[in-house]
């Protein structure tokens, strides 16, 4: 009688060690991430230049905006595309396997499979923090000097190192709001697609609706204005939420879209 063989569960821990050694392996991965910091510091840099060098034609109340929010002026240009290069290395992690069908051997190796996307999610998550922590602090040391020249700004100011910090979890979120995107599409090019309308066309769309909806509506939307709340320093007058809870609205979204993933991944065949 042939003995039976027990079958070993990988523990998470080597699940999050497969996907690690899969995640620093492709090559979509380091060129990305390589562009996210020319792009990102180069338009960070180039905004912070072009309006401070234009200070002294400046009406009231862009004036106004900068001396309310000078760390915005520093970190949302170059973050809105490092939002877009997050996006598309958080989608092509995923919708890459199911294309290529390695995504079958995968699952079969981990039975319960949300440990799958859950350790995608904190790898990512993880690599969006520590991206986005280096871009902010980086941006910060090209562009403080520059508007200084008007407006004090220094590492001193709390708001300026929430700021900083939030830049990193901030895109932590979006990086695991659009791998559970994909994971729910299952498509690269859909993937992707969807990733980037629900960060940059949905809000930007709501915003066309009447009155204050609109602002409501676009600010927590997924992807929306809340998130992009703790890039700034939280003093301009009229914003809808603070910066702690737009960055918590932020997460949340990516919570409960990381848990329908999940969902749909042990529901499905593959």
């Amino acid at each position: 009688m042939t003995p039976a063989v027990a079958t070993r569960v990988p523990a998470l821990r080597d699940v999050l060690g497969g996907e690690w050694i899969k995640l620093r392996s492709l090559r979509s991965t380091v060129w990305t991430l390589v562009a996210t910091v020319v792009v990102v510091l180069g338009f960070s840099t180039l905004a912070v230049r072009l309006l401070a060098g234009r200070y002294s034609h400046l009406s009231t109340s862009d004036r106004a905006n900068l001396h309310h929010d000078p760390i915005g002026l520093i970190l949302q240009p170059g973050m809105a595309w490092g939002v877009v290069a997050v996006c598309v290395l958080s989608a092509l992690t995923i919708t890459s396997e199911y294309s290529t069908g390695s995504i079958r051997s995968v699952m079969l190796a981990v039975p319960a499979r949300g440990p799958v996307i859950l350790a995608k999610a904190a790898l990512l998550g993880l690599v969006a923090f520590v991206v986005g922590e280096v871009l902010a602090f980086a941006a910060f040391l090209l562009g403080a000097p520059v508007v200084n020249r008007h407006v004090p700004i220094s590492l001193s100011d709390g708001w300026v190192l929430r700021a900083l910090f939030g830049a990193g979890m901030y895109l932590a979120a979006t990086a695991v709001l659009a791998l559970s995107v994909a994971a729910l599409i299952r498509n690269s090019a859909g993937g992707v697609t969807a990733a980037i309308g629900m960060v940059f066309v949905a809000p930007n769309a709501a915003g066309f609706l009447p009155g204050r909806v609109g602002e409501y509506v676009s600010t927590y939307l997924p992807g929306g204005g809340a998130g992009q709340m703790i890039l700034t320093s939280g003093h301009s007058p009229g914003e809808v939420v603070n910066p702690w809870v737009g960055l918590l609205v932020a997460i949340g979204w990516a919570v409960l879209a990381l848990a329908l993933a999940v969902a749909a991944v042990r529901r499905r065949d593959v």
